[in-house]
């Protein structure tokens, strides 16, 4: 008898996985994927808009700060006697070259006042990024936002400045990878026009002559800067369109948003004229100021006005907390109940929950996803 030690050993049964057993396994890895692939993109969109509210939050803080330092809000650079007013408050014994240059930032032609040549995004970085501790020369002292060589010292011609990334007591510390400026020649310039094309004639938005040196500062995930509103030019009328901001091409434009929150009723029965019934619905913040940055997107959305071909007609306002749009500058029809403001009756399609693509020509709908000082994350967090 062999010793089981020499047994011939028994054959191992050896067999792969069947077709089905493959087939239940893919079904298993797919229905985890549709769990944990959306809960995982949804986890990411909400830290994405927290970082986003997070920034929004630290520059409103900047602006109240500013406030606090020098007894008045920053302008928007929509408005000139606002900004004149405002810069004679704050540097009373402001000399030349810098009162000439200042002119020469915001009149690009040499003569008229341009409200988009300090626009909405440059404000911000304009006032918010510092001025130097020379209060004659705010501007062109050391660590003000523009700077030259000693050779041309007191020069009042842009051409012969740059913008000054290094500038001191600014009240945010802007990232100086998402401002727009770069090289142009041997000077840093700012470089927002050029990247968003936004000249825009149509708009109420004329190109500068040459390079500015008014940088903007990006968003966070886009291209597309951030912007600040002033109170106090919410509803300034300037070069033929209401205040508000026109990025161009897919960017698109947003203006200051209003509420239905404290409506004021007609004091006859109606209110006498479109201008009344526009005043009588109140802009979100409409003491202080708005920040409005276009959300992980890129896009603000549409400028959408009465006369959907020409967004330089009366605007259609957003109101935020109905999220509907409120035709409150058209004709000069009076309405008995301030509800029936919200009605746009033959004018247009109603826009409600920002679904601005409900308009011709108008394909996204920016509005939604845009993070603001006075919305708890997104617009569109807050709707009902």
């Amino acid at each position: 008898m062999k010793s089981p030690r020499h047994m011939p050993a028994r054959p191992v049964s050896r067999h792969g996985f069947t077709l089905v057993e493959i087939m239940v396994v893919v079904v298993i890895i797919g229905i985890l994927l549709s769990l944990v692939v959306p809960a995982t993109m949804r986890a990411i969109q909400r830290a994405r808009e927290t970082e986003a509210k997070m920034e929004i939050s630290s520059l409103a803080s900047a602006v109240e700060q500013y406030q606090q330092r020098w007894n008045d809000y920053p302008p928007d650079g929509s408005d000139l006697p606002v900004l004149q007013r405002h810069m004679t408050k704050v540097f009373p014994r402001m000399a030349e070259p810098d009162q000439s240059l200042l002119f020469a930032l915001t009149h690009p032609d040499g003569s008229n006042f341009s409200s988009v040549a300090m626009d909405r995004a440059e404000a911000l970085v304009f006032f918010l990024g510092g001025f130097s501790e020379d209060l004659a020369h705010p501007l062109t002292g050391a660590g003000g936002p523009l700077e030259t060589d000693q050779s041309n010292e007191g020069s009042t011609a842009l051409s012969d400045y740059q913008y000054n990334a290094t500038r001191d007591g600014a009240l945010f510390e802007f990232a100086p990878e998402r401002l727009t400026f770069g090289l142009s020649g041997n000077r840093y310039v700012s470089t927002d026009e050029a990247e968003l094309g936004y000249a825009d004639v149509e708009h109420g938005v004329t190109p500068q002559n040459g390079p500015d040196l008014l940088p903007a500062y990006r968003s966070t995930r886009a291209r597309t800067p951030i912007l600040y509103f002033d109170s106090r030019s919410y509803g300034v009328v300037s070069t033929g369109a209401y205040n508000g901001y026109w990025a161009g091409g897919e960017f698109g434009g947003v203006r200051p948003y209003k509420t239905s929150i404290g409506i004021q009723p007609p004091t006859s029965g109606s209110y006498a004229s479109a201008g009344a019934a526009f005043n009588a619905v109140n802009f979100q913040n409409r003491d202080t100021f708005q920040i409005i940055s276009p959300g992980g997107d890129g896009i603000y959305g549409a400028l959408v006005s009465i006369d959907p071909s020409d967004r330089t007609s009366p605007p259609i306002h957003f109101i935020t907390d109905e999220n509907e749009d409120a035709n409150i500058a058209a004709g000069t029809a009076v309405t008995p109940n301030p509800a029936d403001i919200f009605d746009l009756g033959s004018i247009g399609p109603s826009i409600s929950r920002f679904q601005e693509s409900s308009w011709p020509g108008i394909i996204n709908n920016g509005h939604l996803d845009n993070v603001t000082n006075f919305s708890t994350s997104t617009l569109e967090s807050d709707l009902p």
